[in-house]
């Protein structure tokens, strides 16, 4: 049973969210994103 975070968000814990959101528009990361944006 998991008794702390995700890997995933422990990863996130040393991101920015200025560098997260470059690299999305590095890499057209919203490109046909209707309702969500990656950062959710």
């Amino acid at each position: 049973m998991n008794q702390g975070k995700y890997v995933f968000a422990q990863l996130f814990e040393f991101v920015s969210h200025n560098d997260f959101l470059k690299c999305v528009n590095k890499f057209d990361g919203d490109y046909k994103t209707k309702h969500f944006c990656c950062w959710w």
